[in-house]
């Protein structure tokens, strides 16, 4: 059975330039450059360990030794990795890491968590909407049943809208409207 050819390219293969940052301005945030460094690391190390992985299913004659060379790449990375976080102020929210671990992406779980509270907030609103109308039409009612009670429920009556209506212009039916001597 012939050996197939390796999946990945190997580690000295890669180009990590694309993977640098550019190069720091004077008032750039030193925690951004940091950050962006950690980023570099962190794509640098999930490459070594996806070669890692192909690395050890397909073992080639003469390349036993390359997983012993992509553990001592690892061991690395992570002493680097370990030096940078005493340098971080930032933190990570402990959810974000769980949902990572559980392979799924922390933006989808946002938007989730969005719109969940956005549900709830609709919910809630339509139900203040609600309780506001009835009590509006509640206290309307009251009102109305009992006149000689005016006086007490009138804090309870809901602003009328007489000056709203007064505003208002009587619809148009299209019919003309002769006024007192003039034109139409």
């Amino acid at each position: 059975m012939a050996s197939s050819p390796p999946l990945t390219p190997t580690t000295s293969q890669v180009n990590f330039a694309d993977l640098q940052s550019p190069p720091p301005t004077p008032a750039a945030d030193p925690q951004a450059q940091l950050r962006r460094d950690v980023e570099r690391k962190l794509l640098e190390t999930c490459h070594l360990l996806f070669e890692m992985e192909v690395t050890a299913g397909n073992v080639m004659p003469g390349r036993e030794d390359a997983m012993v060379e992509i553990v001592d790449q690892l061991i690395a990375r992570y002493a680097e990795l370990s030096g940078m976080s005493s340098q971080m102020t930032d933190q990570v929210l402990g959810e974000a890491l769980v949902e990572i671990d559980a392979t799924r992406n922390p933006h989808f779980v946002t938007r989730k968590y969005l719109n969940a509270a956005l549900g709830t907030n609709q919910f809630h609103n339509a139900k203040y909407q609600a309780i506001s109308s009835y009590h509006d039409m509640l206290s309307s009612a009251l009102c109305d049943a009992f006149p000689d009670m005016a006086d007490v429920l009138a804090p309870l009556r809901p602003p009328s809208n007489d000056a709203a209506t007064a505003d208002v212009k009587p619809e148009q039916t299209g019919e003309d409207v002769k006024m007192e001597g003039g034109s139409t």
